[in-house]
């Protein structure tokens, strides 16, 4: 069932996968309802986000933020390997997403501090919240994965700077499918 747009779907997944005949990445977002969203994220905000959810995540690490720099992005790698390789049997056992309708275009997607909790927040035109997400660190690492996947496949990496996450992605993530289902 699709999601009324005009109301915030809580999502509790998403799905992203690049779709080449747009060259666009669909994020398709359901909640525990069943009620289903599906979003463009454009090149240039794919871009722009993941620097963001990797500064996002390598700040807000207890551990990592005692080491010296040369080893920070070790630890952050390493976390990662561990969360997509936790995640991958999730994947396998989840259902696919259903989602009617055309996608609606992003226009941001904010990173939102709430007390201890972070939030994604989806919003499209004229800054409208469309969708949120409870993001702790497992679901910002799967969701930093999956955009660096996709945007590999779209070939959009090659202005990005990733730092440790590209490395741990290539070691984790390669045989991860398209639309990794996140939650």
């Amino acid at each position: 069932m699709s999601a009324d747009p005009t109301k915030l779907l809580k999502a509790q997944r998403l799905a992203p996968s690049y779709q080449p005949d747009q060259d666009r990445i669909r994020i398709d977002l359901d909640d525990d309802q069943g009620q289903c969203l599906s979003l463009w994220l454009t090149r240039r905000l794919a871009v722009r986000l993941l620097p963001v959810l990797a500064s996002k995540l390598k700040s807000t690490h207890g551990v990592a933020a005692k080491l010296p720099e040369s080893l920070r992005a070790n630890v952050l790698a390493m976390e990662h390997v561990a969360v997509t390789n936790r995640a991958r049997s999730d994947v396998k056992s989840a259902s696919p997403l259903k989602v009617v309708g055309e996608p609606l275009l992003l226009q941001t997607i904010e990173l939102r501090q709430r007390g201890d909790a972070l939030m994604l927040y989806f919003c499209g035109l004229n800054s409208s919240e469309l969708a949120s997400l409870h993001a702790n660190r497992a679901v910002l690492h799967q969701f930093a994965g999956a955009l660096v996947r996709n945007m590999r496949r779209a070939c959009w990496l090659e202005t990005v700077s990733l730092d440790w996450l590209d490395e741990s992605v290539d070691t984790a993530d390669q045989q991860a499918p398209a639309g990794a289902l996140l939650n």
